[in-house]
């Protein structure tokens, strides 16, 4: 599976070092990742890269990965930003 994950900042100012966190319930498991340093192996977090770790008032940043279902139902995780 392939997923993106666009974190918005709905504040009036900038909003520096976000990170974003989930965790599968199952079998899934990421594979690869892209635009975004990725630790953890379930619970994971993404955070920005140097180039798209601030978020300006009202902007977007994405970052995607790919995974595996290793058998089972792609999962939608709930994933918490700050």
């Amino acid at each position: 599976f392939t997923v993106a994950i666009r974190v918005t900042n709905c504040g009036t100012s900038a909003k520096s070092n976000w990170s974003a966190s989930w965790q599968y319930s199952g079998s899934n498991r990421i594979t690869s990742s892209w635009n975004v340093t990725l630790t953890g192996s379930n619970p994971y977090t993404g955070t920005g890269l140097g180039w798209n770790s601030t978020i300006g008032a009202g902007q977007t940043v994405e970052f995607g990965f790919q995974g595996n279902t290793n058998g089972g139902g792609v999962e939608t995780p709930a994933v918490t930003c700050r």
